[in-house]
């Protein structure tokens, strides 16, 4: 290993020692977050590129309205 997956292996390490899990779990946590974050920001950038173009952004709200009529349809929350 080099010095940098040395490092990088401690740190893993510290933080399951924090928070009582495995190393395996950190990383996979990690992983997780990594590409939720992902997601967002890419649905973040695909919604201001539908601002900037006026079709695009009428035809998301009128899709948007389509999927709030389904709130109203008699399903009861439990």
């Amino acid at each position: 290993m080099n010095t940098r997956e040395v490092r990088q292996e401690k740190q893993i390490n510290t933080i399951a020692k924090e928070e009582n899990n495995a190393m395996q779990y950190i990383l996979e946590k990690t992983i997780d977050e990594y590409k939720n974050r992902n997601f967002f920001l890419d649905l973040k950038k695909s919604v201001i590129k539908a601002k900037k173009n006026q079709l695009l952004w009428e035809e998301e709200l009128e899709e948007r309205k389509k999927w709030e009529s389904t709130l109203s349809d008699g399903w009861e929350e439990e």
